[in-house]
């Protein structure tokens, strides 16, 4: 039986993966462009052995100040940016209501929880999916969202939903949307 990766072990790994990749191209830039170990060291206010281990690899605690540094110094911008992937460590709350909103669902209505989006490379995934007869509804949960509308960021933007579908966004004070009550007729709802 295979062994699930925590998140912090999956972190980890992609973290070193990343500061060796960079190393190997400040290495490489260095040494196209002739600067010596001893003169990068001088213009970050680093030893040249330190920046040689950066360089190879070897320096386990690099700060990503260190490695913007080295490569302004050698001719490159460091870019960095980050991605979803994975499962989220759920907050209490957020769990919380998306059970309840699932608890208020017709058992016909079919839940799917962290649906990936239906688009090639699209990391991002739905908190929640209901199906039903012909029609499915993507769900955003938020426990800390502006009620009067979408919140700005990455699930802001998740627009338009599902192929053949709609979204909702599900909030702690939850009532369903006319949408949802319309297109699901055997869905029964009652305060």
């Amino acid at each position: 039986m295979a062994s699930r990766e925590r998140p912090i072990g999956r972190g980890t790994t992609r973290g070193r993966r990343c500061i060796v990749e960079v190393a190997h191209e400040i290495r490489a830039a260095r040494l196209d462009r002739a600067p010596s170990l001893s003169a990068v060291g001088r213009a970050t206010g680093q030893s040249h052995s330190t920046v040689s281990r950066i360089e190879r690899g070897l320096a386990t605690h690099v700060t990503l100040l260190q490695l913007s540094r080295l490569t302004a110094v050698v001719g490159l911008e460091l870019s960095v940016r980050c991605f979803p992937g994975g499962q989220p460590i759920r907050d209490f709350a957020q769990a919380a209501l998306l059970a309840r909103f699932r608890g208020r669902l017709h058992r016909s209505i079919r839940w799917a929880a962290e649906v990936p989006l239906p688009r090639p490379g699209d990391q991002r995934a739905w908190d929640a999916l209901v199906t039903g007869g012909g029609w499915r509804f993507g769900v955003e949960a938020e426990t800390a969202g502006r009620p009067d509308g979408p919140r700005r960021g990455t699930r802001a933007r998740r627009q338009p939903g599902p192929p053949g579908g709609r979204y909702d966004r599900c909030l702690p004070t939850f009532r369903p949307s006319p949408g949802i009550l319309a297109a699901a007729p055997p869905l029964r709802y009652s305060r």
